[in-house]
């Protein structure tokens, strides 16, 4: 969907239109044909402000460089566009803000309670673009590190963009990692 998104209502200046002419088959509406960028939040975020989020959002999640730069580069003619608009700014703001901040993702592995309290320690940080996953697999991070977990161990994985902490076990020294973030 959202290579869609990207590939067909591209318009002017890298913004997204809010009607994409290759999908449009309506009836010619005089100036209504002319192309909209919707930049303002009234009252619901805009359009770009969206796009520019999931698109950040799918390339943490799948690791995919390419989409977080495409959020990256969408939040930047926004900003560029919308400055002084105040509160109908808010999603502007977010995305242009979220875009210069690496992800941090949580992995837990294991079950029962350690399992359950290494989950909530993690859920109760808060870091702006933290996501939590339980019991994904070891492969699927970035760049883990860390040998495989045991039959019945449980732990959790810290990566800050594309870079893995070691391993820890408890929930205090989770949230200590992910306050203290990259390098600790």
């Amino acid at each position: 969907m959202l290579e869609t998104v990207d590939r067909e209502f591209r318009g002017e200046d890298g913004l997204l239109r809010d009607v994409a002419p290759s999908l449009y088959d309506g009836a010619p509406v005089g100036p209504a044909d002319a192309p909209s960028y919707p930049l303002e939040d009234t009252p619901h975020l805009s359009a770009n402000s969206g796009a520019a989020l999931a698109f950040l959002r799918l390339g943490e999640l799948l690791h995919d460089d390419r989409w977080s730069e495409k959020g990256s580069a969408l939040a930047r003619p926004i900003a560029a566009r919308i400055g002084g608009a105040g509160v109908f700014a808010g999603g502007a703001a977010l995305a242009a803000g979220l875009s210069g901040i690496p992800p941090v993702q949580v992995v837990v592995e294991g079950r029962g309670a350690d399992a359950a309290a290494l989950l909530r320690a993690a859920r109760r940080c808060y870091h702006p673009r933290l996501s939590v996953h339980a019991g994904t697999a070891l492969a699927e991070l970035p760049a883990a590190t860390a040998p495989p977990a045991r039959a019945g161990e449980v732990r959790a994985i810290v990566c800050f963009d594309r870079s893995c902490a070691p391993p820890v076990r408890t929930p205090e020294e989770l949230a200590r990692l992910i306050r203290a973030g990259p390098g600790a």
